[in-house]
């Protein structure tokens, strides 16, 4: 999510070409057998860690001759886990990263994890964005150069003077712990004084600066407070356009002569030594599990450092905001007026005839405005103006205050806000009412684009090339409601494409730019979010059946349920929004058996003779444990971590993960999770609409299906709820030619277009 096109076009290189993990421990070994003496380093993703497995990745890499590693989304919080203690067993050090973005408290905690287990570097990035030189940035690079380098500057002061309080308190701590001050023998005594220690525990903390460096004259300017520089996208092109040759000359005009010097005293490197102590490494994992699902491994905040203090001033507003009574009652009234909620309970008659069995129940959440559950999540997001003052690390008058409008929706979609009330170069108030999301299957985006238009905001939507395609009527509704759709023409061109740009988008507009992912995916707190706001249509649908007509959830109209609960209740999962927001208030209900469907693409996960194929999205079928777009959760994935191209005609369902909080219920038990086919979905989809009349998104014809395989099973008097969570206009066009139908769009409007003929 930090990547540049430069380092994701050498990834696509490398995959392409077959270059695997293993491969680069085996450059690493290589080099050290040819002379290399220098420092090395392993950069790369968290996923790739956990894949190769932690422990068996730092036993190799130490053999291997690598000195340590730097995990790009892998903040100091995560890596006390696991990541840190494994690397001390094998004495590797572990970088971690400060950014303009990093208040006090976050530097302090990069400045004590640089030396422990075992001492380092602290990388600081520079500016604000992905890895590489961007098109553009040159003019304002020039504008905001000194701000940008006076920034960094603070940074890296502070992270040095943080490690030398670190350390020497650390001293302090070491010599009592032996009892020296206790019996009133000082260290010169025992031939050591407390400098000394100092000095042994790594005072001279090195810090480094990259991101966007490019010239000899970055590096001087850099140089001239930091230890040293970070370069990465620029000799990649390099060694793209001319070969090894071409990066070696880059590197030496890079280098130009050692820069200057920051210590007036030559320091030897310090001795890697571990010190963790055991209750502290205790209190930091704490620290990291509450951003889990209860007791499980699912959950988790893996991003960069430059997301961090957002994250935690989501996760702070919006305790904040879910139990303001101002908020619930504003909520309430959009559902109302604006929504159309609640949304009716539908006993299927004439289907649940037709199969034979149990009873047949929709909750008709298709109904809600802009044809999904989506508009949920993006008008609950967007009503609220949520004020925060940020104090940002650059010049000390400089302070943006961001008002982070939550606008989102949809399957696996993300928002981004932007209001800014400080012009970041000139100082002044001009405000910037722009909201950019990006969606899967459209409904994110058209609810995100309808919220906008409520609330007179720019909306620009990312959304992957191939589903621009297959939803066209989704992209038209959103530009007549006045978004900008912008394709999204790298990796896969589908919904994980079009994350990860938001995320990108995110990571360099930070300071002017709220993100926010709609589906129950991504780092802590946005499954939360995601499901609270969602979670109106399983409370809904749970009073419904008990015809509450009063209460926190009831109302005056639910009287024409059954007047107990489902025995099952069935919703699709692709990032899991709808089906978290349905099966929610019914996880306590222990006699209710809870059934998520996900996306079986051409046959399932395996063909008819049994060999396997990843011509599916059924990621909690089949899928395994790693870490993508912030959370750890399931995923469709090769065994070096490398992320599958997933297949569903549901463009909504077509997505490698998973919400965390789904892998979280399958792994306890609670939920269990089946799938459905293409061909499937499309004779569900066919048969609901001709006996109820009512034409279901394929999204939710994944979940009719197995709905309707149940109730077959089943004897008359138990009852299937089924969350039909989207309606079928979207998906006309992909359907017919799925059917082999043409359809002519070439629409005549009047009868001079039939003259004309």
């Amino acid at each position: 999510m930090a990547d540049g096109s430069a380092i994701e076009a050498a990834s696509v290189v490398a995959i392409k070409n077959g270059t695997l993990y293993s491969d680069v421990i085996g450059y690493a070994r290589e080099a050290r057998a040819k002379g290399l003496k220098v420092p090395l380093l392993l950069m790369g993703y968290y996923n790739s860690f956990l894949a190769a497995g932690v422990e068996e990745t730092c036993k190799e890499c130490s053999e291997a001759g690598i000195d340590g590693f730097i995990v790009v989304d892998l903040p100091v919080e995560e890596s006390w886990r696991i990541m840190a203690p494994s690397a001390a067993k094998h004495n590797l050090s572990l970088v971690p990263l400060a950014s303009p973005t990093s208040g006090a408290e976050r530097i302090q905690q990069v400045a004590e994890a640089a030396i422990t287990p075992i001492p380092g570097m602290v990388y600081v990035v520079s500016l604000l964005g992905v890895t590489g030189t961007r098109e553009g940035e040159e003019a304002k690079a020039k504008a905001v150069g000194a701000i940008r380098l006076k920034e960094c500057e603070g940074v890296v002061q502070s992270v040095t003077q943080l490690h030398t309080k670190n350390v020497r308190d650390a001293a302090k701590k070491l010599l009592t712990s032996i009892g020296w001050a206790f019996h009133g023998v000082s260290g010169s005594q025992r031939g050591c004084d407390n400098d000394d220690l100092v000095r042994w525990l790594g005072a001279e903390l090195p810090v480094v600066v990259g991101f966007g460096i490019s010239e000899r004259k970055h590096v001087e300017e850099f140089g001239a407070f930091a230890d040293g520089c970070v370069v990465g996208s620029k000799i990649i092109q390099e060694l793209g356009k001319g070969g090894v040759a071409a990066a070696g000359a880059l590197v030496k005009k890079l280098s130009g002569g050692p820069l200057s010097s920051t210590s007036s005293k030559e320091v030897e490197p310090p001795a890697k030594r571990q010190r963790t102590a055991a209750d502290l490494e205790q209190q930091r994992k704490k620290h990291a599990d509450k951003w889990n699902f209860g007791s499980s491994v699912f959950g988790g905040r893996f991003i960069p450092e430059t997301l961090m203090v957002a994250h935690h001033e989501l996760e702070e507003a919006w305790a904040k905001w879910k139990v303001d009574p101002a908020f619930k009652a504003e909520l309430a009234r959009l559902r109302r007026d604006f929504i159309g909620g609640p949304t009716p309970l539908y006993h299927a008659k004439r289907l649940t005839d037709f199969i034979g069995g149990a009873q047949i129940w929709f909750k008709r959440e298709e109904l809600a405005h802009t044809g999904a559950h989506k508009i949920n999540n993006a008008i609950g997001q967007a009503d609220r103006t949520v004020a925060t003052l940020a104090e940002m690390h650059e010049d000390a008058a400089k302070r943006l205050i961001n008002t982070a409008l939550l606008t989102e929706s949809s399957n696996k979609s993300a928002v981004l806000v932007f209001i800014d009330y400080i012009n970041y170069i000139q100082g002044h108030n001009e405000q910037l009412r722009n909201v950019k999301a990006e969606t899967g299957a459209g409904q994110h985006g058209v609810a995100t684009a309808a919220a906008c238009a409520l609330l007179d905001l720019e909306c620009i939507v990312y959304m992957g090339e191939i589903d621009t395609e297959r939803q066209k009527l989704n992209c038209f509704r959103m530009r007549e409601l006045g978004a900008t759709v912008v394709p999204v023409k790298s990796g896969s061109r589908t919904l994980k494409d079009a994350v990860n740009e938001a995320l990108r988008d995110w990571v360099t507009n930070i300071r002017t730019t709220h993100y926010i992912i709609g589906s129950a995916v991504g780092p802590h707190p946005f499954p939360d979010i995601v499901r609270d706001l969602q979670a109106v249509i399983g409370n809904e649908a749970r009073a419904q059946m008990l015809n509450q007509t009063t209460g926190e959830f009831g109302h005056p109209t639910f009287t024409n349920g059954p007047g107990r609960l489902p025995d099952l209740v069935v919703a699709c999962v692709g990032g899991g929004s709808n089906a978290i927001g349905m099966f929610n208030a019914f996880l306590g209900d222990k006699e209710v058996r809870i059934i998520g469907v996900e996306a079986g693409g051409e046959h399932g996960p395996w063909l008819p003779d049994g060999t396997e194929t990843d011509k599916h999205s059924a990621t909690l079928t089949k899928g395994t444990v790693g870490v993508l777009h912030g959370s750890r959760t399931y995923l469709l994935q090769s065994p070096d971590g490398q992320i599958k191209e997933t297949h569903s005609i549901s463009a909504g369902l077509d997505y490698p993960g998973v919400g965390p909080q789904h892998a979280s219920l399958k792994a306890c038990g609670r939920v269990e999770y089946v799938f459905a086919t293409d061909q499937q979905a499309l004779d569900a989809m066919r048969l609901v609409s001709r006996k109820e009349g009512i034409v279901p998104a394929l999204e939710p014809s994944h979940a009719l299906h197995q709905t309707m395989e149940l109730a077959k099973s089943l004897p008359k008097d138990k009852i299937v709820l089924v969350n039909l969570c989207g309606r079928g206009d979207k998906d006309m066009l992909h359907v017919a030619k799925a059917r082999g139908v043409n359809i002519d769009t070439d629409v005549k409007l009047n009868k001079t277009d039939f003259a004309q003929q």
